[in-house]
């Protein structure tokens, strides 16, 4: 069953031997993310304060953005592993050197159609600067609860992110649910 994947230490945790996998993986993760930012109210909030910082900021800072929701991702996640006892450094780099790869690809591609397609086309490098900060400070948000769960204004939040936690934990939904004590109403 798990013979594309290697065990990272005795927990149910694993990581797949094959690149290949770990791109697509990563991939899917980031569609996951995008889905879950856009249909929920904190996502959509997020999306907006990102979209007033890069817009109203200056152009060229709009890679460092990435690189630090990137950055802070990878803070909260390795801790929230940490908690769950679920801590492997060489896959949080691993995973962490992936999606750098795949967002700077993705944020350099419509530059690059800027140069060739005539006209300003700049507001596609906004908008995905804008998606992929969100995902990762949505993903940094559930981290975030699972290290403390009773954060001020997480119960706000909680019933949003609950997907998200539950893909992180290995949970399923209903568990995780029960955990928080998050009733379905």
């Amino acid at each position: 069953m798990y013979s594309n994947y290697l065990f990272i230490n005795k927990t149910k945790s694993v990581m797949p031997a094959n690149p290949i996998m770990q791109v697509a993986e990563i991939a899917e993760s980031l569609i996951f993310k995008i889905k879950e930012v856009l249909s929920t109210a904190i996502g959509w909030a997020m999306m907006g304060m990102t979209f007033m910082f890069t817009v109203f900021g200056d152009k060229a800072m709009l890679i460092h953005w990435i690189l630090l929701a990137l950055f802070i991702d990878l803070f909260f996640g390795c801790w929230s592993s940490a908690k769950m006892s679920k801590f492997h450094i060489s896959y949080a780099l691993t995973s962490t050197a992936i999606k750098l790869v795949m967002y700077v690809t993705l944020f350099y591609m419509p530059l690059i159609i800027d140069k060739i397609v005539p006209g300003d086309l700049s507001y596609l490098t906004v908008l995905v600067t804008v998606v992929l900060c969100s995902a990762e400070f949505f993903s940094a948000l559930a981290h975030m609860l699972i290290i403390k769960p009773d954060l001020i204004g997480a119960k706000l939040v909680k019933k949003m992110l609950i997907g998200e936690i539950s893909r992180k934990t290995g949970l399923p939904v209903a568990e995780v649910e029960k955990l928080f004590n998050i009733s379905k109403s």
